[in-house]
């Protein structure tokens, strides 16, 4: 009965998973496929192992094929004699025809496609004769032909129960449906020449399948099951948490619920962290830190999505002022619904003193109408995210328009100048930035301080419960960006995969990551501070609601929303924090200072930020100066480079080579002068130069040799690393 059920439940996922693939530029495309192969490559694996540790070797190989018997002669008189070459596909249409797609002698060969993936023989032009031929399956007598000057490179065909001719082209990088009947295609998918992984482009697609009617009945009756259940599942959920839907998508949603209800069986027997266990180890964690209601002072701000620390000692927030993200606030294809509404005219970030509480200064009116992200970085520059606008952007507190815009506004897109809703932004001292791109495309982009993109990694795994399944690289949502500039890594809060994963600052390879049944399924923030080896200060969000109908509840889990903190060297939970005797309502953003003293979580839906008071004075490791972390971590060593620093060693080499240069000019003049008095012997012996000594000559030893933190990436740093893509 419970493989029935799983059976049944899978079947009517996929069909769901079809349907909204053919309506949304999500990024289920591919990565539902990645996981399907996973999974079987997973599965072939431990088959092996349970079978014979020893391959068979070829001996036993032709033993077995000699074995196994043929029931099929080869006819050599079929078909008749055409004018075919190089047969690439073969298909069997209703009218007892075989219907085969050949490429008339054109070879693919080395030089066809160039490093990206681009046909570089367009010159060719299209294959003139008829590429897609129809023999009787009888008789080998041919019946019909099309397909002239249509194609460049044939691969696949497929006809459908209407006899429709489904084709591909890996050239063009293009699927197209015919008829027999009709010149030119029904349909056309993909850019014509243009390879991609986009929604509406293809790289080098291979194949067609076409359901039948019968199954495309089957699928519209799962689709309403599932919807009414969806749709349940939602309106329960919102009912009991009517502040903000900031889980972005639904059909996300929809697909974590059902995927966590097929592994639920599987996974109570393997998973020892019953709900009594849970409960037991959290009470279990001491907590160091108070709660301070009296901070902030009172002031005009709603639904808190962001919050950072300045080099001023203040805590800035960004807020929504009210607006909200509900079910119809994007449409699906991720373009933002309300743009009637206009820009948020209230001040949209809020600097309070860390101290007393009170309003420093706000800006960022008429500038936004989704907030997502803030982060200050050690130049007192304030980024910001906007998840409607789809644009990254650099502030400041003295001036009304933005410095720097990145991305293209209210138009999102996987490309090399768009994000799609980007959720956070991290900044080196040396000015060069991290955006995490976000809840579509599931990427971190390393930019330049110029704001040119060096680098970009990540894949998409929205996997629900998946710290356990999804492999490293692989994001399900990265919400937020950290650094832990000591230890040379950039970290995400890789939301919907319940984990941190840490990756190298300079060519984005993994380093680690760091997740707890204590913390649960979904990590919305995280901040780093550098204090007993590193920590990383996180916070977590709501579970689901997984009733299915009234008065059903989830009595397998246990979970706390609060903030708990990760040691780095054990990767175990040491510390936690929250609200006296309840839970966070919508966590969304969390900052820590350098040393761990004040901690501050923004909160989706409340009226304030709340503040955090440690009880213990910890030892910040290293020499660091500033306040500390914000949401890109913002502790900042002393041997990082700032632009004040870097100016002040500027000037100082400036000097050094000016005073050099006089000094060898004069002993220039001295010995040019000595020389004319016939005093100075010009000598048989000869004269080694400054750069010819054993101790090497460098204007570098001018200067401090020690360096330390990071360095500017290069285009070539990564080149060779198989997790990092150089852009």
């Amino acid at each position: 009965m419970e493989n029935s059920a799983k059976k049944v439940l899978l079947i009517a996922t996929l069909y769901l998973f079809i349907s909204f693939q053919t309506r949304t530029t999500e990024a289920f495309d591919t990565d539902d496929y990645a996981l399907e192969s996973r999974q079987f490559l997973q599965k072939a694996i431990e088959e092996v192992g349970r079978t014979q540790n020893n391959p068979q070797n070829a001996a036993g190989v032709k033993e077995q094929l000699l074995a196994v018997n043929s029931t099929y002669t080869y006819d050599d008189s079929w078909p008749s004699p055409g004018k075919m070459n190089s047969i690439s596909a073969v298909s069997l249409d209703r009218e007892g025809n075989v219907v085969i797609f050949h490429r008339a002698g054109r070879v693919w060969g080395q030089l066809t496609f160039d490093m990206k993936n681009q046909f570089t023989q367009t010159q060719l032009g299209a294959i003139q004769e008829s590429t897609i031929l129809a023999f009787s399956r009888k008789t080998g007598i041919l019946r019909y032909s099309l397909g002239r000057n249509l194609f460049y490179m044939p691969h696949g065909l497929t006809v459908d129960d209407d006899s429709n001719i489904w084709v591909t082209d890996v050239a063009l990088h293009q699927v197209m449906k015919l008829r027999k009947d009709q010149d030119k295609p029904l349909m056309v998918l993909g850019r014509r020449f243009k390879p991609g992984n986009g929604a509406d482009t293809f790289c080098k697609p291979t194949s067609v399948a076409v359901l039948p009617k019968a199954y495309q009945i089957m699928e519209n009756s799962a689709k309403k099951v599932l919807l009414i259940a969806t749709l349940y599942l939602f309106i329960s959920f919102q009912t009991r948490t009517t502040e903000a839907f900031d889980t972005d998508d639904y059909a996300l949603e929809s697909r974590q619920f059902l995927q966590k209800a097929i592994e639920e069986v599987g996974r109570t027997q393997n998973n020892p962290q019953n709900a009594a266990g849970v409960k037991e180890q959290l009470l279990a964690v001491n907590s160091t830190y108070t709660y301070d209601d009296s901070w902030p002072s009172p002031g005009k701000m709603n639904s808190i999505s962001a919050v950072s620390l300045d080099r001023e000692g203040n805590v800035v927030i960004f807020h929504r002022a009210g607006r909200m993200w509900g079910q119809l606030t994007f449409d699906m294809k991720n373009q933002f619904t309300q743009t009637q509404l206009g820009a948020i005219q209230e001040s949209t970030i809020l600097a309070f003193s860390r101290k007393t509480g009170i309003l420093r200064y706000s800006l960022g009116r008429n500038l936004f109408y989704m907030p997502h992200g803030l982060t200050v970085d050690d130049d007192s520059n304030i980024w910001v995210t906007d998840v409607a606008l789809h644009q990254v952007m650099k502030l400041r507190k003295d001036q009304d328009k933005p410095l720097m815009v990145l991305g293209r506004r209210f138009k999102p897109g996987n490309g090399a100048d768009t994000f799609c809703k980007p959720t956070s932004v991290a900044v080196l001292p040396s000015g060069d930035f991290f955006v995490a791109d976000g809840y579509c495309n599931a990427r971190i982009i390393k930019f330049s301080a110029a704001g040119k993109r060096i680098l970009t990694w990540g894949e998409n795994s929205f996997q629900g419960v998946a710290h356990k399944i999804a492999p490293p690289n692989f994001l399900a949502i990265p919400h937020a960006l950290t650094l832990a500039r000591d230890k040379g890594l950039v970290c995400v809060a890789d939301r919907e995969n319940g984990r941190v994963q840490c990756f190298h600052a300079t060519n984005g390879t993994f380093h680690s990551q760091y997740h707890s049944p204590l913390v649960g399924d979904r990590i919305y923030g995280v901040s780093y501070a550098p204090i007993d080896g590193g920590r990383l200060y996180v916070i977590n969000g709501p579970l689901l609601a997984f009733a299915l109908w009234p008065g059903q509840e989830n009595s397998e889990t246990y979970h706390e929303v609060r903030g708990f903190v990760f040691d780095m060297t054990t990767q175990a939970v040491v510390d936690k924090f929250g609200l006296p005797n309840k839970d966070f309502s919508n966590p969304h953003d969390v900052v820590v200072s350098a040393d761990g003293a004040e901690v501050y979580v923004a909160e989706i839906g409340e009226l304030r930020p709340r503040k955090f008071i440690s009880s213990i004075k910890r030892k910040v490791d290293g020499a660091y100066e500033g306040v500390g972390g914000n949401s890109t971590g913002g502790v900042a060593p002393k041997a990082a480079t700032s632009v004040a620093d870097s100016g002040a060693t500027a000037l100082l080499a400036v000097i050094l080579i000016v005073v050099f240069a006089i000094a060898a000019f004069g002993a220039t003049l001295l010995v040019m002068r000595q020389r004319k008095r016939g005093c100075c012997a010009r000598g048989t012996r000869k004269r080694k130069h400054a750069w010819e000594l054993n101790r090497e000559f460098k204007l570098g030893n001018l200067l401090d040799s020690k360096h330390e933190g990071f360095e500017k990436l290069g285009q070539e740093a990564s080149d060779d690393e198989v997790t990092a893509r150089v852009t």
